[in-house]
C-alpha cells in the first residue's frame, strides 16, 4: 500500500525514475528532471533567503555537533508546486503498510567543514529528500550515503538540481559535505512522513 492508498499505476512516473535501490526489504527510489530549470532556481534563492538555525544535530550521542536547518510550514510545502510534487510523488512510489501523514519539513544547509553523522530518520515512515540547489559540479561532491542494516555504506546518491530522493525512513543515512572546492551551501529539503499518532 502506498502511503495515500493510491497506486503509481494511475500515472506513469516511471520515466522520472533514475535509480530504485533496495536496502534488505526497504527502498531507496531517485528520480530526476522533475521541474524547470527555472523553477529549480526559484526554490533555491527562495531557501537561501530563509532564516537558518544552528540547532539540528544527527543523533543524542553527537548532539555536541550542531547542523544549519530552517523549519518549513507544512501547509506552504503543500502549496508549492516544486515541494507539493515531491509529497505527491512520495504518496505515490513507497510503499508502506500504515496511512502516514506528512510531519514536517525543514531545509538543511551544508557547507566545506561541516560534519555529518549516520543517522535513521524515524523507526516508522518515509523521508522524501529534494536536493535544491540549482548548479552543482560533480568536484563539489556532498553526495548522500546510504547504508544497510549494519550501518556500513551501501549507496550514494549525488547530487543534481531539482533531484528527489524517497526512501524508507529507518534506513541509516548520512547528509554530504561539500569539498573545499565547492563555494555554494549544499541545500536539501526533508519532508517526514510517519504514522498519525
Amino acid at each position: 500500500m502506498s502511503l495515500s492508498g493510491t497506486s503509481a499505476g494511475e500515472r506513469d512516473v516511471t520515466h522520472l525514475v533514475t535509480r530504485r535501490e533496495s536496502i534488505g526489504n526497504k527502498q531507496l527510489i531517485v528520480l530526476d528532471n522533475l521541474f524547470p530549470q527555472e523553477d529549480v532556481g526559484a526554490v533555491f534563492d527562495f531557501l537561501r533567503k530563509m532564516p537558518f538555525r544552528l540547532n539540528d544535530i544527527d543523533t543524542a550521542a553527537t548532539a555536541h555537533v550542531r547542523h544549519w536547518k530552517a523549519d518549513l510550514p507544512v501547509p506552504m510545502a503543500r502549496s508549492s508546486p516544486v515541494f507539493g510534487k515531491c509529497i505527491e510523488l512520495a504518496h505515490e512510489l513507497i510503499p508502506y503498510p500504515k496511512t502516514l501523514t506528512l510531519q514536517r519539513v525543514y531545509a538543511n544547509l551544508n557547507l566545506h567543514g561541516d560534519i555529518q553523522f549516520e543517522h535513521i530518520d524515524c523507526r516508522e515512515g518515509v523521508t522524501a529528500l529534494y536536493f535544491a540547489n540549482a548548479e552543482w559540479d560533480a568536484k563539489w561532491m556532498g553526495e548522500t550515503v546510504f547504508c544497510d542494516d549494519n550501518w556500513e555504506p551501501k549507496h550514494l546518491v549525488a547530487i543534481r538540481p531539482g533531484r528527489l530522493a524517497l526512501f524508507h525512513g529507518n534506513i541509516p543515512h548520512r547528509g554530504g559535505v561539500p569539498s573545499r572546492e565547492c563555494y555554494l551551501p549544499r541545500i536539501t529539503v526533508a519532508f517526514k512522513f510517519e504514522p498519525a499518532s
